[in-house]
């Protein structure tokens, strides 16, 4: 599975992808004998080209979704079509300083994906609310990344240019309980070679040691439990 809306970095759907679009988007770090990407697939080193212009505006205290795709990618490189797990357990969040760290918006503790939902993206939709103090940017990144019970990680980015509600119309910004400085980061490394983390695995979904304030539990159809680290 890949980040379809707002169309990841390199992806076939995002009109500013030059070139093949990135082949192993549906595959999840350290398979099939590639190298391990660092953050947001490798692709951070197109945030401030033609490539990094932004795919979406979002406002601080706005709620927004995203949707996810399993969808084979028309390339002429191997992509399979993707595959759900039935499940796992997602984040997602925010970086502003260029990718260097990634703060949690909302996490997700077991069905994500949808379990009732496929590989299209119309039945893989997920609301949550940008946190109230995001910092205004002309481009920063937005962050998916999804531990499944096969011990598989994946992660995928989106640019986004960060408006002032008001010039949005959009609702004013919420306070926060925890300031978006302050929030926990993403959980990047685990469950590729040499990370320092590990899920359990089948027959739990990820229960993230640090998820944050805004949290949406799972349906309770698997146990969670932490990684060890």
């Amino acid at each position: 599975m890949h980040l379809f809306y707002p169309p990841t970095l390199k992806g076939d759907n995002n009109p500013h992808t030059q070139g093949e679009a990135d082949p192993y988007l549906n595959y999840p770090y350290g398979c099939c004998g590639q190298e391990v990407p660092g953050p947001c697939k490798g692709h951070l080193d197109l945030l401030d080209t033609d490539e990094g212009t932004p795919v979406v505006t979002w406002a601080p205290g706005q709620k927004v979704n995203f949707t996810l795709s399993g969808q084979q990618i028309q390339t002429s490189q191997e992509n399979p079509v993707g595959g759900t797990h039935y499940g796992g357990s997602c984040q997602v969040g925010f970086s502003t300083d260029g990718g260097k760290t990634f703060k949690v918006a909302t996490t997700w503790q077991g069905d994500c994906p949808l379990r009732d939902g496929t590989t299209d993206p119309s039945t893989q939709t997920f609301d949550f609310t940008v946190p109230g103090d995001v910092p205004s940017t002309e481009r920063a990144l937005f962050a998916w990344t999804w531990v499944n019970r096969e011990k598989e990680f994946n992660m995928n980015c989106a640019v986004r240019h960060m408006q002032n509600a008001e010039k949005l119309n959009a609702p004013l910004r919420r306070a926060e309980a925890v300031a978006f400085s302050s929030r926990p980061d993403m959980l990047l490394d685990i469950d590729f070679a040499g990370a320092p983390c590990h899920s359990q695995g089948n027959p739990v979904e990820l229960q993230f040691p640090d998820p944050g304030p805004d949290v949406v539990e799972g349906d309770g159809e698997y146990p969670l439990e932490a990684p060890s680290c």
